[in-house]
């Protein structure tokens, strides 16, 4: 068993989500294989918010798609508020869309002039599985 305390003043709710999220679930590098290429790897997706943990979604999870063509995304509101976020993806994008868990696509979302970033409604502890398809 692990156990965590955070010292703090005044602690807000999804920044406690957060920390334990970081704490019960902790990053691990496993390395991979990877076709050789030229191109470098793209910046990491993040969430654009006042500040780096006042977005209150938390990014779950993050995959290659089961056909192969696309990203797949996996978020979810933590604080139970309705709020709109942003996603910064850190590479330019072809096509994003909400699916269902089994990955068939629900709904086209549309992306900001950039081509990189989507603006995404989440109503209080929604779970939303995004998939998006790299430029190529």
């Amino acid at each position: 068993m692990r156990y965590g305390l955070s010292v703090h003043g005044l602690i807000f709710r999804n920044r406690a989500m957060r920390v334990a999220a970081e704490l019960n679930h902790p990053l691990i590098a496993v390395q991979g294989r990877r076709k050789a290429t030229n191109a470098a790897a793209p910046p990491i997706t993040r969430l654009i918010g006042p500040s780096s943990h006042a977005t209150g979604a938390i990014i779950q999870t993050v995959k290659r798609s089961e056909d192969g063509q696309a990203i797949i995304f996996r978020l979810y509101e933590s604080t139970g508020a309705p709020r709109k976020i942003d996603i910064l993806f850190g590479f330019p994008v072809e096509a994003a869309h909400k699916t269902d868990l089994h990955e068939k696509v629900t709904e086209e979302i549309k992306l900001r002039a950039d081509g990189q970033t989507i603006d995404l409604p989440l109503r209080p502890f929604e779970i939303v599985t995004l998939r998006v398809v790299p430029k190529k």
